[in-house]
């Protein structure tokens, strides 16, 4: 809202408004700070928000998909995330194993990066004729392949997934847990 703190000239939309009716991603989840969990929760229950400066809550009718790399239960254990969240976050939880553990996937992602690392030269996307695994992530072999080619001249190449000694943390699993838009998880109690 216009002149709801310094520098706030004129009124913008806030992020749930712009996602009215759609889906709204939260990556991650796991690092959220307390004061925004009970926030998010109160949104996520009340299906309601009130935009900063505004005196009058907003109607909120978005799916929530969060994402993490951290292991939430035990977070909860620990005190560092709220058990309520967790529950009205995680009414359909898939996990995703690393792409260490998904090998045969690599060759689909590098694929989709050169598709449109193409696509932003106009040039006809190269093709993929070996690959080499190495630890990694898929953002990692993304920027990989932009290297490639950038440097490169011919339609083919060879790689790698990423360059070695990226850190252990990127190559974690994740999990995706989606909420159904337009109401929050009821019917279960938290732990």
């Amino acid at each position: 809202m216009k002149g709801s703190f310094t520098g706030a000239v004129r009124d913008k939309q806030g992020l749930f408004a712009a996602a009215r009716g759609g889906t709204f991603f939260l990556d991650e989840i796991g690092e959220m700070s307390p004061a925004t969990q009970v926030k998010l929760l109160r949104v996520l229950q009340e299906r309601e928000a009130i935009p900063v400066g505004g005196t009058e809550a907003i109607p909120v009718d978005v799916r929530v998909v969060a994402a993490t790399n951290r292991d939430l239960e035990d977070d909860i254990k620990r005190g560092r995330f709220r058990t309520d969240l967790y529950y009205r976050l995680n009414v359909i939880a898939i996990h995703l194993p690393p792409l260490r553990e998904r090998r045969d996937d690599i060759p689909i992602f590098v694929d989709a990066f050169l598709k449109r690392i193409a696509g932003r030269g106009n040039e006809p996307p190269k093709r993929l004729v070996s690959w080499n695994t190495r630890p990694g992530t898929a953002a990692a072999s993304g920027e990989a392949r932009s290297r490639s080619l950038a440097t490169g001249s011919d339609r083919t190449m060879r790689g790698t997934a990423a360059s070695r000694g990226m850190p252990s943390t990127a190559q974690r699993s994740a999990t995706t847990m989606a909420a159904p838009r337009g109401r929050a998880r009821s019917g279960r109690s938290p732990r």
